[in-house]
């Protein structure tokens, strides 16, 4: 923050359970998912695109 990167007055609390959310809510829904969208979530490619997209998400949230 002092360095003008990230913005100023996010709670971590709240942020870490934003990113618990992100990674619980995957691996608890990966089957229903898979069976909805008729997708194989646990190949590796598709687990690190989704990995990919969350620090995305997380980055472009904390970043100024």
């Amino acid at each position: 923050m002092a360095d003008g990167v990230f913005r100023v007055g996010l709670d971590p609390i709240d942020l870490h359970m934003s990113i618990s959310a992100l990674s619980v809510f995957n691996v608890a829904n990966r089957h229903t998912f898979a069976l909805i969208f008729k997708r194989d979530l646990d190949d590796p490619a598709t687990l690190i695109a989704r990995r990919d997209s969350i620090i995305e998400m997380v980055v472009r949230f904390v970043r100024k």
